[in-house]
């Protein structure tokens, strides 16, 4: 099956090392990052049960990520993630950016 591209902004401070961090493994950027939303969008959407961002809310997280002068980064995902990623981004209003942005800082993390 074909993959399907998304695409979403990431503050160049959070990007630029976890670029430098990956580039060096034996497996695709994107795979990764299509394997880690695909796992974590279950949990993100059981913990925002029955709760929507208001549009004002929405357009000040999405003011703030633009405010960073972020990176556009463009992968390609299987077709399930990037559907269950617009359900979501639906269902609760949010911002893909801040999603996958908040899921790469928890990937580059200490414990």
């Amino acid at each position: 099956m074909s993959k399907q591209p998304i695409s979403f902004n990431v503050p160049p401070k959070l990007w630029e090392p976890f670029r430098r961090q990956t580039e060096g493994l034996s497996f695709s950027r994107a795979s990764f990052l299509d394997d880690m939303i695909r796992a974590e969008l279950p949990n993100l959407r059981e913990d925002l049960a029955g709760l929507r961002l208001s549009t004002r809310a929405k357009r000040f997280i999405a003011g703030e990520v633009k405010r960073t002068g972020p990176v556009s980064v463009n992968i390609e995902v299987q077709p399930e993630t990037a559907d269950a990623l617009r359900e979501a981004e639906k269902e609760h209003n949010l911002v893909r950016s801040a999603f996958v942005s908040r899921l790469i800082l928890f990937l580059r993390s200490s414990d």
